[in-house]
């Protein structure tokens, strides 16, 4: 989406680099920005990334959407004990509240920035929607586990 990444061109991580210098993870990929985009499904795949991710040296947590003017970063991964896990975590971001629910959904897209690019050995396997997607990724010789689950990808699929 083009105007979420000219917001995220232009932030600065509190005492360390723009945003588009970091590798960003989220904690959790079922949330807002894959909703916005999970018409293309078959075209998606989120890959699982181990949890050592953490330890890499300067990575930082944001407890939100790093793009967000309302979230704090943090060091990993003495940054995990600041996030609100109730909110991370939650299937859903949902709230007649407009405030809660700004805060709910921004919060859900909390995330781990990894300086300069994910070491290629910690991604340990991926998630995807369908049969079709799991068997392309075959195709090209991803040979890590890839596994179907159609309620990460809000329904679609399988």
């Amino acid at each position: 989406m083009n105007e979420i990444q000219a917001r995220r061109s232009v932030r600065v991580v509190p005492q360390g680099d723009p945003i588009h210098h970091y590798a960003s993870l989220y904690l959790h990929a079922r949330n807002p920005m894959l909703y916005k985009i999970i018409d293309n499904h078959e075209e998606l795949v989120v890959l699982r990334i181990s949890p050592d991710a953490f330890d890499i040296p300067n990575a930082i947590i944001a407890d939100g959407n790093a793009s967000s003017d309302y979230t704090r970063f943090y060091p990993s991964p003495d940054g995990l004990e600041s996030l609100h896990s109730s909110l991370v975590l939650a299937k859903y971001w949902t709230s007649d509240d407009p405030y809660e629910y700004m805060h709910k959904k921004r919060a859900r897209c909390a995330e781990l920035l990894i300086p300069d690019n994910i070491p290629p050995q910690l991604i340990i396997g991926a998630h995807v929607s369908c049969v079709k997607v799991q068997t392309a990724m075959l195709q090209i010789g991803f040979s890590l586990p890839v596994t179907i689950n159609s309620d990460f990808f809000f329904g679609r699929g399988a």
